[in-house]
C-alpha cells in the first residue's frame, strides 16, 4: 500500500504504511517512531512524543505566553487558516497574562478578562483558552485548569429575520436571468450556505440528486476550499424542478461567458470560486436596493428556506433537518422554534378540545 503522510511542521508526523498508522518525532538527533492500530491512537502518541522532544531539548514552557504559542503552532499545523485565525483571535484576548508563569495563572485571572468581552467573542475566548489548557494538562504542561470550575458565558443569538413570501418571489424575478440566479434560488430552496453554494462543482450534481461535500472560505482576503465543519454538513439533497430548470439556465450562461469548463457551479467572472464579500457587495447589496427591499445578509435566505419548509405540513422537521446540514433535529428545533407559527395556530385550541 502506497504511505500517506501528513507532515506537520515541528510537532511530528503522522503517516499510514503496511495497514498500519505509525507516529513519528525527531528526539535527540533521532527518528522515534510508534506503530498504532488507528489515526486517532497515532495522534495522540505524536503529541506524547512530541511532549518528550520538547522535554528533552529543554523546551517545555514555563509561562502562559510561551505554552500560548506553542499551542497556536499546534493549531496552525493541523487546522485550516480560517480556523487558525479564529483560535489565534481568541486566545490573543489573554495575552496580558504571558509573563506569569503557567501554573500560577489562576482562574479570577481569566474571568476578569472574559467579563471585559463582548458579544460572540466573549464565549469563544473563553471556550479556546478552555480548550488550550485542557491540552496543557495533556502534555503534561500544567497539572489542573484555572477554569475548572468557571462557569460559560451565555451568547445571544443574532435574530432570524426571514424574508416574507412576497420578498422572495419578487427576489427570484428579478434575479432570474442573472449569473447569480440558480444559486439565489438554490439558497431559498433548499436552505444552503454561501460558502457551500460557492463550493458546488458540476460533478456533485446527478439528475436531480445534489450532493454537497465541501465549501469555499473567505479569511482576510485568503480563500480556502474545505469540508464542512461536521459530518452531518457532508448531505446528498433532492432540489425541485424549479431549480433543476435554473441550473440548465446556469449550464448555458457559462457556457456563453467563456467558463464552460470550469468546474465550479457558481464561479466569478475569472473563473475562480465566488468570494462572499463580492458578492454580497457587488451583487446580493444591488439586488436588495434596486427592489427596495430592506438588506438582510445573504444568509436570511438559509433562515427563509427553513421557516418556510417548517411551517409547511408536508416537510417533516427530521427532512428539514437533513436537508440544513444539522447534526440533529433538536438543533434545527432550538434554531428555528420560535418562527414555527403554523404549528402555534393549528394546535392553539388542541386544549380546549381535550377538555371541552
Amino acid at each position: 500500500m502506497a504511505k500517506k503522510r501528513s507532515r506537520q511542521a515541528h510537532t511530528g508526523t503522522v503517516y499510514q504504511s503496511q495497514g498500519y498508522w505509525w507516529a513519528a518525532v525527531m528526539i535527540n538527533g533521532k527518528r522515534r517512531r510508534v506503530r498504532c492500530a488507528s489515526k486517532a491512537e497515532a495522534n495522540a502518541e505524536r503529541d506524547r512524543l512530541v511532549e518528550l522532544a520538547q522535554a528533552s531539548a529543554g523546551l517545555r514552557p514555563s509561562t502562559f505566553g510561551q505554552f500560548r504559542t506553542l499551542w497556536i503552532n499546534h493549531i496552525k499545523a493541523h487546522r485550516s487558516f480560517g480556523t487558525q485565525t479564529v483560535y489565534d483571535a481568541a486566545v490573543s484576548k489573554f495575552a496580558t497574562l504571558d509573563d506569569i508563569p503557567l501554573e500560577r495563572v489562576n482562574g479570577q485571572q481569566i474571568q476578569a478578562i472574559v467579563d471585559e468581552l463582548s458579544g460572540r467573542m466573549r464565549q469563544q475566548a473563553f471556550d479556546k483558552c478552555k480548550q488550550m489548557l485542557a491540552v496543557a494538562i495533556k502534555w503534561g504542561c500544567l497539572r489542573k485548569s484555572p477554569m475548572e470550575h468557571l462557569e460559560r458565558p451565555s451568547h445571544e443569538r443574532a435574530p432570524i429575520d426571514p424574508f416574507e413570501p412576497g420578498e422572495v418571489k419578487r427576489i427570484l424575478a428579478e434575479s432570474e436571468q442573472s449569473r447569480y440566479g440558480a444559486a439565489i434560488r438554490l439558497a431559498f430552496s433548499c436552505g444552503l450556505r454561501g460558502g457551500e453554494l460557492w463550493g458546488l462543482q458540476w460533478t456533485d450534481l446527478k439528475g436531480h440528486e445534489l450532493t454537497i461535500c465541501r465549501q469555499v472560505a473567505e479569511t482576510s482576503g485568503r480563500i480556502e476550499v474545505k469540508s464542512p465543519k461536521t459530518q452531518a454538513g457532508i448531505r446528498r439533497i433532492m432540489i425541485p424542478d424549479s431549480v433543476a430548470k435554473a441550473l440548465i439556465t446556469r449550464r448555458q450562461q457559462a457556457q456563453d461567458e467563456g467558463n464552460g469548463k470550469a468546474v465550479w457551479m457558481f464561479p466569478a467572472e475569472n473563473g475562480e470560486p465566488t468570494r462572499r464579500s463580492n458578492f454580497s457587495h457587488r451583487d446580493w447589496r444591488r439586488l436588495l436596493t434596486e427592489l427596495e427591499i430592506r438588506f438582510r445578509g445573504f444568509h436570511h435566505t438559509r433562515h427563509t428556506a427553513a421557516t418556510m419548509l417548517l411551517n409547511s405540513a408536508a416537510v417533516p422537521i427530521a427532512v428539514v433537518s437533513k436537508m440544513l446540514g444539522h447534526a440533529s433535529p433538536k438543533i434545527t428545533l432550538d434554531t428555528y422554534a420560535h418562527v414555527m407559527m403554523a404549528d402555534f395556530e393549528k394546535h392553539r385550541n388542541a386544549i380546549d378540545a381535550v377538555i371541552a
